[in-house]
């Protein structure tokens, strides 16, 4: 153990690490964001009330049972969204899904499914890798519970970035970009008997306006199955 903390101590000394949000140099027990940082956190606890914001944003459209999100996405914090996203900074995703587990877990449910939103795939292989995918790894580490099921639901469509577009458009440009991996009436009848009666977890990296995550609630919901929604950000 002594000469692990060596080891990452010369290597902090030579490579040092930076606070994603402050930018100053961590400490060697500091992971991605500095104490101060995490101590300022903007959190949601959306966990701790079921009508939250978030969840009345779907009110009469997508069935789902509640909606978790980590932290507001505001001021200097937005750069922890920016990073994972557009700087390749995959363990950071690791490590912020697992932080929203861990707040998720206290809630007591258990999740026998987690099902990232996915990617077209020529943005994912623009950008190497689905950051929905990675962050639901994490908060299946901090759940200690389900598995990550990837292959049920695809976009169809290539609808580019949604950050310009106002309320209306985001809705409208989703519609029809999702569907079943494969929807032979086979593979729909084991998908019934795959989601029939059990919770899902939907993720993805920051609820904005509900768009993209009622798209894909409304292709689960037709199986019976009971949803849940979790985003790292939360866009007031």
């Amino acid at each position: 153990m002594r000469r692990e903390i060596v080891g990452k101590s010369i290597i902090d000394l030579l490579f040092p690490r930076k606070c994603v949000v402050c930018g100053k140099e961590l400490l060697l027990f500091e992971r991605h964001l500095c104490m101060d940082c995490i101590a300022e956190l903007p959190l949601t606890y959306f966990w701790k009330y079921r009508e939250n914001p978030a969840a009345l944003c779907l009110t009469g459209r997508a069935k789902i049972e509640n909606v978790y999100s980590l932290f507001y996405y505001s001021g200097e914090y937005k750069k922890i969204l920016h990073s994972l996203k557009y700087r390749s900074n995959v363990p950071l995703a690791r490590h912020m899904g697992r932080m929203l587990g861990e707040k998720i877990k206290k809630c007591g449910a258990v999740y026998d499914y987690i099902v990232p939103v996915p990617l077209h795939f020529i943005k994912k292989w623009k950008r190497g890798y689905n950051q929905s995918h990675i962050i639901a790894g994490g908060i299946k580490r901090g759940l200690g519970c389900g598995s990550v099921a990837a292959r049920i639901i695809k976009r169809t469509r290539f609808t580019g970035t949604q950050t310009k577009k106002e309320k209306i458009e985001r809705w409208i440009n989703v519609r029809g970009a999702f569907a079943l991996c494969n929807d032979s009436p086979h593979r729909i009848a084991r998908y019934s008997r795959l989601l029939e009666g059990k919770n899902i977890l939907l993720v993805d990296d920051v609820f904005t306006t509900g768009a993209t995550l009622d798209a894909c609630c409304q292709l689960l919901n037709r199986f019976g199955c009971k949803i849940t929604i979790a985003t790292l950000a939360y866009v007031e």
